[in-house]
């Protein structure tokens, strides 16, 4: 009924439901039932990565070529956005390509327009954090 305190306002999310999505809060939901079973066996991180186990794993001729940084840039790039397609594996690949220059070149000027790339590519390819 309208009004009346505890019963009014949207039913509250069971508390698996927090568990699943990442929102649980033992200060606000209180500590965690016993039953709850296989919903601890998920990971707690949070978005499409959460539920999805089988993340496609980074195609070889991405990272063909790339030292640590670029590879691990490329890996990291991949397992959290979707749905690339050949003209943004390029420009991942050339991003990668762009940040080892820019740790590995032994002449700052080099390393500075390096950088400058990669933050370009990046840039193009609509990446806010990584």
């Amino acid at each position: 009924m309208a009004g009346k305190k505890g019963r009014s306002g949207r039913p509250r999310k069971p508390i698996e439901q927090h568990v699943l999505s990442g929102t649980y809060r033992r200060d606000r939901h209180g500590p965690l039932p016993a039953d709850l079973g296989s919903v601890r066996a998920f990971p707690t991180t949070v978005g499409a990565t959460a539920l999805a186990p089988d993340v496609p794993s980074v195609p070889a001729e991405l990272v063909e070529g790339l030292s640590e940084p670029g590879r691990r840039f490329v890996s990291q790039v991949w397992a959290k956005f979707e749905g690339f397609n050949a003209a943004e594996c390029a420009l991942l690949r050339q991003a990668g390509r762009a940040l080892d220059e820019a740790e590995l070149l032994p002449v700052p000027r080099e390393r500075q327009a390096a950088s400058r790339l990669f933050a370009d590519l990046t840039d193009r390819l609509k990446l806010r954090e990584v």
